[in-house]
């Protein structure tokens, strides 16, 4: 599961580790948890995690059995490929993922980093450089309930549905925001 933040990542794995009876690991803190958080970017506000010892961690883990349901905006970074049976990618408005951060209490600069994270699909264009397009699922969130992504998302497991296509770049409420950053910064 990955995604930028704030599209609902963990609440959507929670929900479906679950349904499926898998086990949820939420990547950003099983990286402080298990040693894999080198330092803290105090600028960007964030931990900084060496992702190849956490991907020696995870596949270690994986190795042991059992279903897991990884859930970070860098889970496809460290998901093996070969025991990775889907990656969804949650995608939400960047008008209403600004509200969110900021509602969270996220400073400014680091919502903006994120929305604009969110405008030019970063984690779906890295998930799709890692691993094969039919692997790599876009669930839109916007205006949907946890519940309702949930059910998408088995349904496309379950080849019953087909995946979104969220492309953020030309849509007019982006340019207005856009517009609206480039008038107050």
């Amino acid at each position: 599961m990955t995604g930028t933040p704030g599209t609902g990542k963990t609440t959507f794995s929670r929900l479906l580790a679950d349904r499926v009876g898998a086990t949820h690991i939420e990547l950003s803190m099983y990286a402080i948890d298990h040693g894999f958080a080198r330092e803290r970017d105090v600028e960007r506000d964030t931990a900084v995690v060496d992702l190849d010892a956490l991907r020696a961690g995870i596949s270690e883990l994986l190795e042991s059995g059992g279903v897991h349901v990884l859930d970070g905006h860098y889970a496809h970074e460290v998901a093996p490929p070969d025991k990775t049976r889907a990656v969804f990618v949650l995608r939400r408005a960047p008008w209403l993922l600004l509200e969110e951060l900021l509602g969270r209490g996220y400073r400014d600069g680091k919502a903006w980093e994120n929305v604009e994270a969110e405008i030019i699909g970063v984690c779906l264009s890295e998930a799709l450089d890692l691993f094969r397009a039919d692997d790599v699922c876009v669930l839109d969130t916007s205006g949907a309930t946890p519940e309702s992504t949930l059910e998408s998302g088995l349904a496309t497991l379950e080849g019953k549905s087909v995946c979104d296509d969220v492309d953020w770049v030309g849509h007019p409420e982006t340019l207005e925001l856009l517009r609206r950053r480039t008038c107050t910064s």
